[in-house]
């Protein structure tokens, strides 16, 4: 179990990061293929990058005083952790850093500056790792750096997704009571957009940000769909204000809600939501179909 999901689908004190209060370039490792491991528990490092970027190491975070390098630069620092976490799979060479980080930067400085932002993540990470020791964690820089393949990594977005397509396949099975428990635990696992608020993560991440978060109004709007057949209104109109408020309006949801409301007998809630929803002003919209509720 996500160390960060109890039985009951709820998140357990998840604190809150430096780099945002808020779940990539493609090919980025954050979606596991098929056939990966999921983390469980009791993992070394444990990063949580969904609202925010933090690590966690022996059950310990990383505290962001730890950050800097001796000329500053601590989002500097956590950004290009952030982006070796998210891409811990692959080697990432010297160049495609600098490109990233450093492209407003002439050759020997963006070099110099990467070197100490290198051995800034090491030390973040390995206190009392001696000058040009070998670290456990971050390898390089021979063919680039890399997160260590022999460090156990648990990452929150990979054990979102596990949860929400485990989900998928489960409703796809028509196992629906299954399939609502663990859209429940994908969504206490999600704790916002991916990266959020870290630095320089809007130079890389913005594919999977976004895919991560259609994974999550998904989720919602499964839940809301889900909470309907077994007729918990309380339940609809919860999921359905969610999905409203976080991702807008979305014709399946509205009518989800409006016929919760009309069904559990506040008509007058459905007519305030037909008359305020903008998919009411649209022509063809779903709310204009919703409009003769009154009549129901």
């Amino acid at each position: 179990m996500w160390p960060l999901v109890t039985a009951e689908a709820q998140l357990s004190g998840r604190p809150n990061t430096q780099w945002g209060t808020g779940a990539v370039a493609p090919n980025a490792v954050v979606i596991p293929e098929e056939g990966d491991s999921h983390p469980r528990g009791g993992e070394t490092v444990v990063a949580m990058c969904l609202g925010g970027f933090s690590l966690y190491l022996r059950g310990e975070v990383v505290s962001p005083a730890r950050w800097a390098t001796r000329k500053g630069g601590r989002g500097l620092v956590a950004g290009v952790m952030a982006y070796l976490v998210a891409h811990r799979h692959q080697r990432i060479t010297r160049e495609r850093l600098v490109d990233i980080f450093w492209d407003q930067v002439d050759g020997d400085r963006a070099s110099q500056s990467l070197d100490r932002t290198i051995s800034a993540l090491r030390r973040a990470l390995e206190p009392g790792l001696r000058r040009y020791g070998q670290s456990a964690y971050i390898l390089g820089p021979r063919g680039g750096y890399r997160f260590s393949s022999e460090v156990d990594l648990a990452i929150d977005a990979e054990e979102f997704v596990a949860r929400f397509k485990q989900a998928a396949e489960a409703e796809r099975r028509e196992d629906l009571d299954t399939a609502a428990r663990l859209y429940q635990q994908a969504d206490a696992v999600y704790a916002g957009p991916f990266m959020d608020g870290v630095p320089y993560a809007e130079l890389w991440c913005h594919h999977q940000r976004q895919l991560l978060a259609d994974y999550h109004r998904t989720a919602l709007t499964r839940l809301t769909r889900l909470a309907w057949l077994s007729r918990d209104f309380d339940r609809v109109t919860g999921y359905a204000h969610r999905v409203l408020d976080e991702y807008g309006c979305q014709a399946e949801v509205c009518r989800r809600l409006t016929d919760a409301y009309i069904e559990d007998g506040t008509t007058a809630m459905a007519l305030r939501h037909v008359e305020c929803c903008p998919l009411r002003r649209l022509a063809g919209g779903p709310c204009i179909e919703l409009a003769g509720v009154s009549r129901r």
